[in-house]
């Protein structure tokens, strides 16, 4: 396998963890709903918004990981991913000043999905700078190299 092969296929079930993990929120919380209302919506609402909100995000991104082999092209995506993010950031003020709580509410915990976003990226850059790790070396006789107790080889 080449290295910007393993590099995608790691970054690709980061994604399907991810994925996962935030429909797995969802799922749970959504259960919760239908048991006591009033109990998910003060302690579960807010962290099943920020989830359904990134898992779309992941959606999009497992897309572009699914479209190109090009470990290049997918650095400078989810670098300008980050510079955009920081940048909308910058520009939002941290409440808005809506006559709708809620939607003061959503804005607020959108803010939180984007610093989220911007965190996950990195880690998807550095997964993507990443080497693959090396393999044992076989002996010429094709037997898989035998290590002692104390670590040397035999």
């Amino acid at each position: 396998m080449r290295q910007d092969n393993w590099n995608i296929e790691q970054l690709r079930q980061s994604l399907d963890r991810k994925i996962a993990g935030t429909e797995e929120r969802i799922r749970k919380g959504l259960e919760e709903a239908k048991k006591d209302y009033s109990r998910f919506f003060e302690w579960q609402a807010d962290d099943v918004y920020k989830a359904g909100r990134l898992r779309d995000y992941y959606g999009v991104f497992r897309n572009k990981v699914n479209g190109t082999d090009d470990v290049e092209e997918l650095q400078r995506y989810f670098k300008d991913i980050v510079r955009y993010q920081q940048e909308r950031l910058l520009a939002n003020p941290p409440a808005r000043n809506s006559t709708s709580p809620m939607a003061n509410m959503a804005h607020t915990l959108s803010l939180e999905c984007m610093q989220r976003l911007i965190q996950d990226c990195q880690g998807f850059l550095h997964t993507l700078s990443l080497k693959e790790p090396k393999r044992e070396m076989k002996e010429a006789n094709g037997q898989p190299v035998k290590k002692k107790s104390n670590g040397l080889k035999r």
